[in-house]
């Protein structure tokens, strides 16, 4: 990932190191100075259930041919687009995440399961796996820390790796690669001198760094996959590798004395073959290098890094065989790195807006560093804008890198993110994606996915998750990815064709430092990414360095890829130019007089409108907007705004914010049948606060909340012009998996439908077409219909057609049997006649209902017709006329014994019956003038509640908590949630694909009564399930680990492995920590106080100490209980702040025996302490320090084994 450049980003990423491993202890408590957000009329609790409702407008996943790979492999184009080898006519794009190493943890395969459904619901279709090469303590990946220039793979972490391929594989999710970024060559003797230089370098300089890429290389991509029966390098699953990550040499430190005289050495050797002097020293730092040598280490470093990728890319090719395209270099967007790209088969590269890094329970942001893009030009965003790594405010602008972009080059950001907090994350998805599939952009992958398996596999996680780089537990940036994703690769953004081309020279570039330094100078260009499509290529052109060139049709690529161009097509351009000068110039060039015209008229408006017009900037509002066939979308100033986008209005409530609306069913909007319209507004956590640093008023301390998570309610109204019927369509609120909360009202008007949508519950809201049957004779037929009396036929009426009834008829729609549903129609008379109206559960043409309406004498009449007899059931009088030629409209609606007429949509006439109930929806008239219905429409409602849960049951596991779990109830529009009863009381409602429920808090040992109802959209409540009793235990909490995970359980500070692993023929909590001292893994809660703790505990051999924790309050503050081999002793000690203070001890010469699992119980009641070993107690101490705490298992410098931790209360 981007972090800037090496001088200024080395100490906070070390400090976000330690803060891994050290947690939220290295923070001091914060008293938050302004009011923590709270739910109330501004915020609102949402739902925020991980686990997308498969079949929701949420769920992304059909989006993905399955498996992966079944159209061949990536290949690239002639244009420099992707495509498989089965389809190389076809474009293909790519859409994904990040995913990261687990920081110690693997996900269980039970869990993975969880995640690639995850990600696949989410719509990606690739996943880039970076760190896998990890091999520090909180970090483990593939590799063993090496020891030798052999790579040797860990066999569990490969079993997971690929088993976790083999799922993407089957949920239609590519794979891409970088083999090295993190590893730790420290090990290895003849690099050991070389200390923490990154491996990345030593791989790009040394020998033995260098082979150990090749050998890591080699297995990775060779072993064959047991799940797949493919190796990685056979697979066409895998659709693209980098070599290394972020590996730019001129960003590298070098003040290890060894690294320094190494280059040294080979700098001045590099020198000397130039016949230029040599030097005495080699800098720190390129940045802060002598002037005289920056050109000559540019140069230097363009051979090293150019030599060291090639052969690098030639072993993966030539010598592994791997068929995906090769990418690498992806950090800095300079012209030299840009340069060092043409070596590449891929334009790879990363770019965040800023760099937060947020960990802990607080941390420490400045927002100025972190513009909304949709205020990039705003020129209070330049004023207020406070640099990270230096550089202007376009420095992070991730559309500026389309300035850069290489001809026939694919182009991937493969890292891209605005973090957690920051405001316009959820802008910078949207113009992202937009602007991007626009340039021709051929890979997005927002960064990262999750940190850790826990926030990946729980049912709802807090907000801003473990980093704030993590997207799937914001919620703000989970919408946003949805926008994105359809944006870019179902939006059907027409992508510009190169209309300008920037050629460079290479000498020039490779050969002057001031090639690193070239964005702060070009930043006049901005305006044009979102104008035209530019693109770049580098050329033997001396004595021209830079010059910018129209591209005009008769040029051939191969003219455009030497940059051998006419003079006349030259375009001049200053750095003294403003922004609208270059767009002016840029557009002036152009030869279509009236695209120019338009495109000037609206640079002067102040809007940067793209040359295919679907894409606008309107820099007035600080708006972005999207308008496609597909898709439209709004970033930015919204603020009551009245957008018209094609087919879409939208009215927004909220200052900032984002609209998208895009078809699900690769319609256009005007005629889908399944819309999902998502507006973002804000998020926070319960209870979060920020606080302005009390000496720089420019940052500010960001204090964490908890579940729930609230939305800013803002309010939308949404209006759609359809080809359809309007009143067809239904709308709901849905929670963030999809799961339809709430059915909204929709409002039909013409050929328009008018909803409001607001965020209370949430961001997202589908559209859905529900008729059962819809005819608006557009097609100029009557298909469809069976005419039983009269005379029927369509007609042209204006510019629509109708269905005319010549005289008194009836006419029935085949295809509409049905029980409960309502028919509605437009009816129009030529001239005043008799009863008019709509027919339902017609049986036969004796037997049906019938609703009629006289418009003349204003009477409404509800009838049977039974056996060839007419029986009128209801009949009113004194309904409003209507004047012959006038269009209204008729609904008759039968649920049950039901039976409604209504006249433009007021109630009219009500009756109840029970001979039909069922049969086809119909027209009838008994005028002898002509009556034309038109927009007929019959659509079956839900009213009936969701079916009763079934098979609850209630287990205890703990003294204050209850686990629920129940057999899913159905419904016709989804089950919403469900009620959580107990003792009769409602105490939580939990969302619709969840059919559990853990109820904490309660007393020890106290029985309880539960039950459970369903609700759907409507908010019907089914009846209640089964109802049961159950008594919580008096153990606080217990745990076997046969489940396979120890989601219960927190490291201590990171330090240390703990894993669940199989041990004979159950699971057991391995301390695998013969090498580190005072390790610790604690659960439970931190009010317990008086219990015993008690486990199974074992050693292979023994080496030192094991034991449990008590009263644990943080990682300086805890009792502990252990046997020492050493002194061949039972201790309880205490640490306090950091202290260890050695309680009481008792000598036991014989040790448990090893190879043997022993009982370790560790007792405190009020300030006595007590150690017990296989029931014999052998150590009693008092000591008040700790009153209450949380439980652990301890290890020092000892391998051990926990299974069966219980913790019995000690009741008073």
């Amino acid at each position: 990932m981007r972090k800037g450049t090496i001088t200024k980003v080395s100490v906070p990423l070390v400090s976000a190191l330690l803060l891994q491993l050290l947690g939220a202890a290295g923070t001091s408590d914060l008293t938050a100075s302004a009011a923590p957000i709270v739910a109330d009329s501004t915020w609102k609790a949402i739902d925020t259930t991980l686990a997308v409702a498969p079949g929701s407008a949420l769920d992304l996943s059909d989006m993905n041919p399955t498996p992966a790979g079944d159209k061949g492999f990536v290949k690239i184009d002639a244009d420099g687009d992707y495509y498989f080898t089965d389809e190389p006519n076809k474009k293909v794009k790519f859409y994904g995440t990040n995913l990261v190493g687990s920081y110690g943890t693997d996900p269980t395969k039970e869990e993975m399961v969880i995640i690639a459904d995850r990600v696949a619901a989410m719509g990606y279709n690739a996943a880039r796996f970076h760190a896998i090469d990890e091999n520090v303590d909180w970090a483990k990946g593939l590799m063993k820390k090496p020891t030798s220039t052999t790579v040797e793979l860990d066999p569990v972490k490969l079993d997971n790796f690929e088993y976790f391929i083999y799922l993407l594989k089957e949920r239609g999710i590519y794979v891409d690669i970088d083999i090295l970024a993190y590893a730790d060559f420290s090990g290895v003797p003849s690099l050991s001198q070389y200390g923490s230089f990154g491996a990345k370098y030593m791989a790009t300089l040394f020998p033995d760094g260098k082979a150990l890429w090749q050998s890591f290389a080699q297995q990775l991509l060779t072993h064959v996959n047991p799940y797949t029966g493919f190796a990685l390098k056979d697979d066409p699953i895998l659709m693209g590798v980098s070599p290394m990550n972020e590996s730019i040499l001129y960003n590298a430190n070098f003040s290890n004395a060894n690294v320094k005289e190494w280059l040294l050495t080979d700098f001045n050797t590099f020198l000397a073959g130039k016949g230029r002097p040599t030097v005495t020293t080699f800098p720190n730092l390129f940045w802060s290098a002598p002037a005289n040598i920056r050109n000559d280490l540019a140069e230097y470093f363009t051979e090293k890094t150019v030599s060291s990728h090639n052969e690098m890319k030639s072993f993966l090719k030539d010598v592994i065989g791997v068929k995906a395209p090769i990418g690498g270099m992806n950090y800095i967007n300079d012209s030299l790195a840009n340069y060092w790209r043409t070596q590449t088969d891929v334009h790879e590269t990363h770019l965040y807006n800023g760099i937060v890094d947020g960990r802990g329970a607080s941390f420490s942001f400045t927002p100025a560093s972190h513009p909304r893009y949709s205020m990039i030009f705003a020129p209070e965003s330049a004023a207020n804008y406070v640099p990270q790594y230096g550089g202007t405010i376009f420095k992070n602008y991730i559309p500026g890198l389309a300035l850069g972009q290489l001809y026939q080059k694919p182009f991937a950001l493969t890292e891209y993110n605005q973090e957690f907090p920051t405001k316009g994350r959820d802008d910078l998805g949207l113009i992202t994606a937009a602007t991007g599939a626009y340039n021709g952009w051929d890979m997005v992958n927002r960064f990262q996915y999750v940190s850790r398996v826990k926030e990946a596999t729980q049912q709802s996680a807090t907000l801003g998750g473990f980093t704030s780089f993590d997207t799937l537990t914001d919620t703000l940036v989970t919408m946003s990815e949805y926008q994105s994703n359809l944006v870019f690769r179902k939006g059907r953004i027409t992508a510009g064709e190169p209309r300008f081309v920037i050629v460079r020279d290479k000498t020039s570039v490779k050969t002057s430092a001031a090639s690193t330094e070239n964005e702060d100078r070009e930043i006049n260009r901005m305006y044009i990414p979102h104008l035209f499509k530019m693109v770049t290529v580098y050329a033997d052109k001396p004595g021209e360095p830079y010059a910018i060139y129209k591209i005009t049709p008769e040029l051939t690529p191969e003219q455009i890829a030497s940059g051998n161009i006419p003079a006349q097509n030259k375009i001049t351009i200053t750095n003294s130019m403003t922004l609208k000068q270059v767009a002016e110039t840029f557009i002036n060039a152009i030869d279509d007089v009236d695209l120019k015209t338009s495109m000037l008229a609206n640079l002067n408006q102040n809007k940067l409108v793209s040359d295919t017009g679907e894409l606008i900037f309107d820099l007035n509002l600080n708006t972005y907007l999207i308008n496609t066939p597909y898709v439209i979308g709004a970033a930015g100033t919204l603020n009551n705004n009245v957008f018209e986008l094609g087919p879409v209005s939208v009215k927004a409530s909220v200052d900032k914010g984002t609209v998208s609306a895009a078809a699900l069913d690769d319609q256009t909007l005007d005629k889908s049948e399944r819309i999902l319209v998502i507006h973002t507004t804000d998020t926070a956590a319960t209870g979060e606060d920020t606080i302005q640093d009390p000496v720089d008023s420019r940052k500010r301390t960001y204090v964490r909340g908890k579940l729930p998570t609230l939305a800013k309610k803002g309010t939308m109204e949404f209006q759609l012009k359809t080809t359809l019927l309007p009143a067809a369509y239904k709308a709901y609120k849905l929670a963030t998996n999809g799961v339809r909360l709430e059915e909204i009202p929709v409002t039909a008007a013409g050929n328009d439908l008018f909803v409001q949508l607001d965020t209370d519950k949430g961001f997202a809201f589908e559209l859905v077409y529900d008729a059962r049957y819809a005819d608006n004779f557009e097609a100029g037929n009557a298909n469809g219909w069976s005419p039983l009396k009269g005379q029927w036929s369509t007609v042209h009426d204006g510019d629509s057609s109708n269905y005319l009834s010549g005289k008194s008829g009836i006419s029935v729609a085949d295809a509409t049997y049905g029980t409960d549903y309502w028919v509605e129609a437009d009816v129009k008379e030529e001239a005043d006649g008799g009863d008019l109206g709509l027919i339902a559960r017609y049986a036969d043409s004796g037997n049906y209902y019938a609703f009629t309406y006289h418009a003349h004498t204003g009477n409404a009449k509800i009838e049977k017709r039974q056996n060839d007899e007419n029986i009128v059931i209801q009949s009113v009088d004194g309904l409003p006329n209507v004047e012959a030629g006038t269009t209204y409209k008729l609904r008759f609606e039968t649920v049950g014994t039901s039976l409604k007429g209504y006249l433009n949509g007021q109630l009219a006439i009500s009756a109840t019956d029970s001979d039909y109930n069922g049969g086809k929806a119909g027209l009838i008239t008994s005028s002898s003038r002509n009556v034309s219905f038109d927009n007929v429409l019959v659509r079956h409602d839900d009213a009936t509640a969701p079916t009763a849960p079934s098979n609850l049951s209630a287990v205890s596991n703990s003294s204050s908590q209850m686990d629920l779990a129940w057999d899913a109830s159905s419904d016709e529009t989804g089950v919403s949630g469900y009620k959580i009863y107990r003792d009769g009381q409602e105490i939580a409602t939990v969302n619709g694909v969840v059919n559990n429920y853990k109820d904490t808090g309660l007393t020890i040992a106290t029985t309880y009564r539960y039950s459970v109802k369903a609700v759907d959209p409507g908010g019907r409540l089914s009846e209640a399930s089964n109802e049961v009793t159950a008594a919580t235990s008096s153990n606080y909490f217990q745990d076997d680990f046969e489940d396979g995970n120890a989601n219960d359980w927190s490291v201590d500070s990171l330090w240390g492995t703990f894993k669940v692993v199989t041990d004979g023929s159950s699971k057991a909590y391995l301390s695998d920590n013969a090498d580190k001292g005072g390790t610790k893994s604690y659960a439970g809660l931190a009010t317990w106080s008086n219990y015993t703790v008690e486990a199974k505990g074992k050693v292979d051999s023994w080496n030192s100490r094991m034991g449990l924790i008590a009263r644990y309050v943080d990682w300086r503050n805890y009792y502990v209980m252990n046997y020492d081999y050493y002194y061949k002793r039972v201790n309880i000690v205490k640490f306090q702040n950091g202290v260890e203070t050695m309680l009481a001890s008792t000598s036991l010469t014989t040790a448990p025996t090893a190879g043997d699992y022993h009982t370790y119980s560790f007792e405190v009641n009020g300030s006595v302490l007590k150690a017990y070993i296989d029931g014999q107690l052998f150590v009693t101490v008092t000591d008040s320090s700790f009153t209450a705490g949380k439980i652990g298992v301890f290890s020092h410098n000892q391998k051990a084994y926990f299974d069966d931790v219980v913790v019995r209360a000690i009741l008073p």
